[in-house]
């Protein structure tokens, strides 16, 4: 499922007179997109207008009540006439209603049905023959984190969210069924500083509050816009929306926790009586605007969900640090059961162990082909510059193999029956040389990789790591060593 690129599309946004909505049309005039902007309150539709063209985009109004299908079948059509067709219907637009289920009005609870399910119900119906036609495009519907978790002081508005969020799952399977490529994306903000509380009819006496943490408007929009562009399932906005669905897991926790902070979060010392002016049956001005009282954050899970890579980077992170953080936690247990010189010890061997598996790792890394050229450049200045060096120590060897095998043939025929123990410096030296050459640091035919492999494998690792032995064997071992010299060189010295 490929959709077209924001500034090759015509949006129709419903509900973009004040807050997410407003701030919506705003994101895709400054993306290029071609608009059709919908919504109650002509004034308020103009002033968008005006806010969008100023961001270069070109745009129309239609003005509709979500809850008339005629309406909202209109704005359909007039997107069509214009403009040919309809590549994005974004469905913003909603009402709230607090109030205690025993204190609803009948009236007042269907009328948060016909707005918040029947509403985004006409948007498919007027939207899909259109899509299906164009052959491609995204549904997107802004829902709510109530559309997953029960909210006291809401039921009515949990009502319908919950509904929407059944309506949404099953219109995806069904398109999905028919072999439609058209992306159905459910959105769902945790609590929005905008306009929509301050607007609320209430039936509590108080104005009602935000339940903390508070996130922008802009976290919305920049998932509308995503959506637009990018075929998703659905977006949470806000960890808050992420943590509360997923604590659903547990219902009775779940409740629980909701009711000891849900209650006092949503209230105020602000009075308001069911009578003051709301936008529950008609639009009302002085509103146009995307921030409410209180400023949002903007939320970084948001950023997360849309820039999938860094979402992907930052979870293989996590997956990565959870055996390296069990592997210190083991380890730590394990010399605290250690004395002093036994805990230096096995720091050494493990930074010693550490260098020779980077070694190892360098190695076998290097004989994949890089697929950036400027690392495949970088690899071979790295050999042209490394090769001269290696080959200069490897002739500068050479030429001291003469003088320091006549010096071994020399102290031979003095001392024929010297025990291999008992050979002087200079003959150890040359022993070691002739263990080592063989063995053939530089073949012609081998690449550095496969050389640098051969002589990590030749390491001993008894004589580097000496795990059986403590730190006070290793000094007594050394002491009887350095007296061994001592004793060779007073008998050659005597002789």
């Amino acid at each position: 499922m490929r959709l077209k690129p924001i500034d090759q599309q015509v949006v129709v946004v419903v509900g973009c007179t004040s807050g997410i909505g407003l701030e919506t049309v705003k994101e895709f005039a400054r993306r290029g997109a071609t608009l059709v902007l919908a919504g109650r309150g002509q004034d308020d539709l103009n002033a968008t207008l005006d806010a969008v063209q100023a961001e270069g985009a070109e745009a129309i109004t239609v003005e509709a009540d979500v809850a008339d299908y005629g309406q909202v079948q209109n704005i359909a059509q007039q997107a069509v006439d214009t403009y040919g067709r309809i590549d994005t219907w974004a469905h913003v637009a909603g009402t709230p209603l607090y109030s205690k289920v025993e204190d609803t009005d009948p009236a007042d609870f269907r009328r948060v049905l016909d707005v918040n399910l029947n509403g985004p119900m006409n948007g498919i119906l007027a939207a899909l023959p259109h899509l299906k036609r164009e052959g491609r495009g995204a549904l997107i519907i802004v829902s709510s984190v109530d559309a997953r978790v029960p909210l006291p002081y809401q039921g009515p508005y949990v009502a319908s969210k919950q509904g929407l969020q059944g309506l949404v799952d099953t219109l995806r399977i069904e398109l999905k069924h028919d072999g439609y490529p058209i992306s159905v994306t459910n959105i769902k903000p945790a609590t929005i500083s905008t306009p929509f509380f301050e607007k609320a009819k209430t039936n509590l006496g108080f104005e009602p509050g935000l339940m903390p943490p508070i996130y922008s408007a802009k976290s919305v929009a920049d998932t509308i816009v995503y959506a637009a562009e990018h075929p998703v399932r659905t977006l949470n906005v806000g960890s808050t929306s992420s943590v509360f669905q997923a604590s659903r897991i547990t219902p009775r926790l779940s409740d629980a926790t909701i009711q000891a902070v849900a209650f006092k979060g949503q209230q105020t010392d602000i009075v308001k009586g069911a009578d003051a002016p709301n936008n529950l049956y008609q639009h009302i001005e002085g509103y146009h605007r995307v921030e409410g009282k209180e400023p949002g954050m903007y939320s970084k899970s948001t950023w997360l969900q849309t820039h999938p890579a860094a979402k992907w980077v930052l979870r293989g992170l996590l997956l990565a640090a959870l055996p390296i953080g069990v592997a210190l936690y083991v380890r730590s247990r394990r010399q605290r059961k250690l004395s002093l010189p036994q805990r230096a010890g096995q720091t050494i061997s493990d930074a010693i162990s550490s260098l020779a598996s980077a070694g190892v790792v360098a190695s076998l890394i290097s004989r994949f082909r890089p697929r950036q050229k400027a690392l495949t450049q970088r690899l071979r200045r790295t050999k042209r510059a490394t090769v001269p060096v290696l080959k200069d120590r490897y002739e500068r060897v050479r030429e001291a193999l003469p003088d320091a095998r006549h010096t071994i043939e020399h102290l031979r025929e003095r001392l024929p029956n010297l025990p291999r123990r008992q050979q002087t410096m200079p003959e150890k030296l040359m022993s070691k040389v002739q263990d080592i050459m063989p063995k053939s640091w530089f073949p012609a035919q081998r690449s550095l990789p496969e050389r640098a492999l051969d002589r990590i494998k030749d390491v001993q690792s008894k004589s580097l790591f000496r795990r059986g032995e403590s730190i006070p064997d290793r000094l007594a071992k050394k002491a009887r060593d350095v007296s061994e010299d001592i004793r060779e060189r007073e008998f050659f010295r005597r002789s």
